[in-house]
């Protein structure tokens, strides 16, 4: 009893080691990636509204507030969203695919790596197919929050006109045809991400059937244990546990772009106000004037 322990536990120990470093680097991970998205944000909202300060007075008469602060903050926002899912998320998903597959073959069951492959290809497919129909949706449902929002920036802050014609009920209507439209869209989505999410698992699950049915038929053939066909059930398991995410992380993906989209048009606005190349500072040139020159005196004012 002494001697299988003693042999067993450097193993025990090693991997209770390497569960504690792997946290450690995924908390780490976690630190550095909060250092740089905070960075990334403040200068993204920044310049951002450095912009919005540098367009003309006629853009800031015809502007809609509401409109214009619903793109600010989900647009900043989503900037560091896109980054962190394309780095973290998408790219070490399809690595870990990849080195998984490679296990299969190296082991000598090719067939279930072709199966696995071929149900996460499924898998993507559907994914990308269905994600890229609900791009457009999350627009719509953009678009009628926007307005919605707009609307109720706009009223607040014309609330004595309001007052003065005896237009609340009138304003409460035109809010309750937004939210309406609004509600309604965002139904459609609710329903296209179930349908979404239950052809994800059916993709799944054909292929972990697979890949399953070819460990069966090779352990029922002798050329596998009962210990190798639980360990490819393992890997199957392992593959597609990621891939469950990829759903998730594609779709917060094109949210994220589409957010983004808004944003950029908005920094895209032509300046019309812009200073000629080499113009001089007004401060320096004020500064080597007479003092009776740069003081502005007015007289006789009633």
């Amino acid at each position: 009893g002494v001697r299988p322990v003693a042999a067993t536990a450097p193993l025990v120990l090693l991997y209770c080691g390497l569960t504690i470093c792997s946290d450690g680097c995924s908390q780490l991970q976690s630190a550095l990636w909060g250092r740089l998205s905070f960075r990334i944000t403040q200068r993204v909202s920044l310049r951002l509204f450095e912009h919005l300060h540098a367009l003309s007075l006629r853009w800031h008469l015809n502007r809609k507030t509401g409109e214009v602060l619903a793109v600010m903050n989900q647009g900043v926002g989503a900037v560091a969203t896109l980054l962190q899912v394309a780095t973290f998320s998408i790219s070490a998903t399809l690595l870990e695919l990849v080195l998984t597959s490679a296990v299969f073959a190296k082991i000598g069951v090719p067939a279930i790596s072709l199966c696995v492959v071929g149900g996460a290809a499924l898998y993507t497919w559907y994914t990308v197919a269905l994600t890229t129909m609900r791009v457009g949706q999350r627009r719509e449902v953009n678009g009628a929050s926007k307005r919605a929002q707009d609307v109720v920036v706009d009223s607040l802050l014309n609330f004595e006109t309001v007052k003065l014609f005896a237009s609340e009920a009138t304003e409460a209507r035109r809010y309750g045809g937004f939210t309406t439209a609004l509600s309604e869209l965002q139904v459609k989505a609710q329903d296209s991400l179930s349908l979404l999410n239950w052809g994800q698992t059916g993709a799944m699950q054909l292929g972990m059937l697979g890949g399953l049915l070819v460990a069966c038929g090779a352990t029922a053939g002798g050329g596998m244990s009962v210990g190798d066909f639980v360990m490819i059930q393992l890997y199957i398991t392992q593959l597609f546990r990621p891939l469950s995410n990829l759903g998730g992380n594609y779709r917060q993906l094109t949210q994220s772009l589409t957010d983004v989209e808004k944003m950029a048009e908005l920094l895209e606005t032509a300046v019309e106000v812009v200073d000629v190349p080499g113009a001089a500072d007004l401060r320096a040139v004020a500064s080597t004037c007479p003092r009776e020159q740069r003081d502005v005196v007015f007289e006789a004012v009633s």
